[in-house]
């Protein structure tokens, strides 16, 4: 898992590997993270491999954070299970597209390097 600055305005926080009971800190710590540089954020689930409810809970509670500070947080690459999942849970406001973001080359501070 890694968080790109693209601009002053725009973060994403690329997902590889699994977001689950484990992982959902440091997946909450790269979001709180872009969002407290009052950026925007995106985030990309392209490369996850599991998205569980920790990660769900960890994306509604970054939306609500999002909201009151008048920034979005939008979600790209979630596709088939995880993409039903969101729906489901409410967090279908989030989703964009199902294909992730191209710019995988962005400069990139790394989040998590344990089990990532």
């Amino acid at each position: 898992m890694w968080l790109a600055f693209h601009s002053r305005e725009r973060a994403t926080v690329y997902v590889t590997g699994e977001v689950d009971i484990a992982t959902a800190p440091q997946f909450v710590a790269a979001m709180r993270e872009a969002l407290n540089g009052e950026r925007d954020l995106t985030v990309d689930l392209s490369r996850s491999t599991f998205f569980g409810v920790s990660g769900v809970n960890a994306l509604a509670e970054a939306g609500e954070v999002a909201e009151r500070a008048g920034r979005s947080l939008r979600v790209v690459g979630a596709a088939g299970i995880v993409r039903q999942l969101l729906k489901v849970c409410g967090l279908e406001r989030l989703l964009t597209g199902v294909g992730g973001l191209p710019n995988l080359d962005a400069p990139r501070e790394e989040v998590v390097t344990e089990g990532s």
